[in-house]
């Protein structure tokens, strides 16, 4: 039975060791930070370009200087080809920003394959310090899986291979193929060192940004984030249901109870919200006593004023005293929008005026205005 066990417990831990070892190679935060690294991707494919011209143009002044430095007509023909190839880069430019990780395999693949083909082809009797330099430099640059950056290396270094085997003498070709083995062992190590550090300032930077985006207190949205998000539904045109909601009596709550219960009578709403809604939709506290909802593709009358009402009866359950039974209660202004309004602000106003309506006519309730139904809409 122990032995059973034990064996069990071993084939878990490799199986643990397995999966960890994927995730290095295989991140599975790549489908999360998938827009952003294509366009650090995009970037790297820039600076990759201008750097190479760079050191090329440097080592190609050296080369005029001092005669008789080796490697002469390789640096020259890299130069007109980054040239060539940056200057393309600026013609399509944003077209590259959407595709920085595709553009970036294939401008590299492109750059090492005509480097190997000039090396074994033009140059069989230099060494291969050139591809190796570029090999490392550019792959590990490469914002991606490790397994896949790692398959990049691999294959532009199997085509060197190809290419030098029968035109590179055989000592020179055994020293390149120490260093291919070394350069692509390095180019897996870097790879996985700089794209768990990339990743792990991309959770910080999304943490710090949730963080400055929600209500510190209810943990839903806070103002600077819920009007970012509205203002994006807005812009892309999706059509919803506004609700502006007030606690009624706050002030008379704090006084009351004191403020700790106040801050459990807006936790609770607010869990209330949360729950009646969709992760899709935006709750947000607005400030104070004053939270918002974006109901994302709700316009039904019917179905928001059911919704309303739910809100109402479960809010109503948030008990502030058991010795005297008083209860929490909302006023709520809502607007439904199909295109009327084009900014968090006008639907705030239009709101805000139902809001002020329902409070003045004895609070605990609601008001519903369909924009499109209205003579004189705002």
């Amino acid at each position: 039975m122990g032995d059973k066990r034990a064996e069990r417990e071993e084939e878990e831990k490799r199986c643990g060791l397995a999966a960890a070892l994927w995730e290095r190679l295989y991140p599975g935060d790549l489908a999360q930070f998938q827009d952003r690294i294509h366009a650090g991707n995009g970037e790297t494919l820039w600076r990759n370009q201008f750097s190479c011209l760079l050191a090329l143009g440097i080592a190609g002044a050296v080369q005029l200087v001092v005669s008789g430095t080796g490697l002469f007509a390789e640096t020259f023909f890299l130069l007109a080809l980054d040239a060539a190839t940056l200057a393309l880069h600026l013609a399509i430019r944003p077209f590259v920003r959407e595709h920085g990780t595709a553009f970036l395999y294939l401008w590299t693949a492109f750059f090492l394959t005509a480097d190997a083909v000039f090396e074994t082809m033009v140059e069989p009797n230099e060494t291969g310090m050139i591809f190796m330099v570029l090999l490392l430099a550019l792959t590990a640059s490469i914002h991606d899986a490790p397994i896949r950056v790692a398959m990049l290396a691999l294959l532009s270094s199997v085509l060197y291979v190809l290419l030098s085997l029968f035109r590179i003498a055989q000592g020179a070709f055994r020293s390149d193929l120490v260093r291919l083995i070394l350069v692509n062992v390095l180019t897996l190590n870097s790879s996985i060192h700089i794209t768990s550090v990339y990743f792990a300032m991309l959770r910080r930077s999304d943490a710090a940004s949730d963080s400055a985006a929600h209500d510190s207190l209810t943990r839903i949205l806070n103002r600077r984030g819920g009007e970012e998000r509205i203002n994006r539904c807005l812009a892309r045109g999706e059509s919803g249901t506004f609700i502006l909601l007030d606690v009624d009596r706050f002030k008379h709550i704090n006084d009351t109870y004191g403020h700790g219960i106040g801050d459990q009578a807006l936790q609770s709403v607010a869990a209330v919200l949360g729950g009646a809604f969709r992760t899709t939709d935006v709750v947000m506290r607005m400030g104070g006593d004053e939270f918002i909802v974006y109901a994302v593709g709700l316009e039904n009358e019917s179905a928001i004023r059911r919704k309303l009402e739910e809100i109402q009866q479960e809010v109503h359950e948030i008990v502030l005293s058991d010795r005297d039974g008083d209860v929490v209660s909302v006023s709520m202004g809502c607007i439904i929008n199909r295109g009327s309004f084009a900014s968090y602000d006008a639907l705030y106003a239009a709101a805000d005026r139902l809001l002020y309506r329902v409070k003045q006519e004895g609070k605990d309730g609601f008001s519903i205005r369909n924009p499109e139904e209205d003579k004189e809409p705002d």
